[in-house]
């Protein structure tokens, strides 16, 4: 979610990156407040099937069928981003896209559009209102959040490598991922796309449990070796929108949002297959808007 803690964070953390390795409720409890890559699948959509919950072991079921009617049984990439303070109702929106887009298959040459799977976000198709960007401010809006499940697909698909045939920015900073790696939907304006450029069907699972969204990507090819890298072109600094908030002591003040600063970034990827020469891949510059410090104050003291 949104939160004006994760206006603190600084750039390399920000940019932080941490392999699964101890049990998934621990990693729930130690997540950073970005989306990170998860590179061990059992580890992360299967362990909590141990525990004895129906609904749990039907998704593994699920999980299995899907894979075997698709011939999609290997693991290509995956990535997670935990929602800590969720604002509005976006895990309603979350749980729903997640359980939408689970077992979608992309055939060989087929372009996935997260806007045609998924779309469109309105109340008529199950999604409330969750945090959306508009005019330079946090609002709520329909469908507001599945711009994580965007995200995160985009992630697994770089590292899955798979191209990318449309993705858009944020027009302000997240707090989920560093400046360069979300992607931004919005019925019939942006979209997320990827081809399946492979000769073999890809899998797209996923699922919202414990406050994460988790999803994975299964096809029968080998994904290459993929590193990010990002230079900080520009950065401009959030200035404060003063209010008056009548139900605030004489004096006090309130900070609603801390804010985050705006940043202009070149994002590339170093792209390495077997046997071959690391290939570097540009991805563009993406610029962000600063997001207003939001303070209230009471009468004057």
């Amino acid at each position: 979610g949104l939160h004006p803690a994760h206006a603190r964070l600084a750039p390399e953390q920000l940019a932080a990156e941490q392999p699964l390795a101890a049990p998934l409720v621990q990693q729930c409890r130690d997540l950073l407040r970005v989306g990170q890559l998860v590179r061990q699948p059992a580890r992360l959509l299967h362990r909590r099937l141990e525990q004895i919950e129906p609904e749990h072991l039907l998704n593994r079921v699920r999980l299995d069928r899907h894979r075997r009617a698709a011939r999609a049984q290997r693991w290509l990439a995956g990535f997670r981003i935990t929602v800590r303070e969720p604002l509005f109702e976006e895990t309603a929106n979350l749980r729903l896209a997640a359980g939408r887009l689970a077992g979608t298959v992309v055939p060989p040459g087929a372009v996935f559009s997260m806007n045609a799977a998924l779309g469109p976000y309105t109340r008529d198709r199950g999604y409330r209102p969750g945090p959306s960007y508009a005019g330079g401010r946090l609002v709520p809006s329909d469908g507001g959040g599945v711009c994580k499940v965007a995200t995160a697909l985009y992630n697994a698909a770089i590292h899955a490598g798979l191209p990318v045939v449309e993705r858009h920015a944020h027009s302000m900073m997240v707090p989920y991922v560093p400046p360069g790696r979300d992607a931004a939907v919005a019925y019939g304006a942006k979209d997320f796309r990827f081809r399946n450029d492979t000769a073999f069907p890809v899998l797209i699972w996923s699922d919202f449990r414990d406050a994460t969204l988790y999803v994975a990507l299964y096809g029968s090819h080998d994904p290459p070796r993929v590193t990010w890298h990002q230079q900080v072109l520009a950065r401009q600094e959030p200035w404060t929108v003063r209010s008056y908030n009548p139900e605030l002591a004489p004096g006090r003040e309130r900070v609603v949002h801390e804010g985050y600063p705006g940043f202009t970034v070149r994002t590339w990827l170093l792209v390495t297959r077997p046997g071959a020469e690391p290939e570097r891949r540009d991805l563009g510059v993406d610029t962000y808007l600063p997001l207003p410090r939001m303070v209230e104050h009471g009468p004057r003291g």
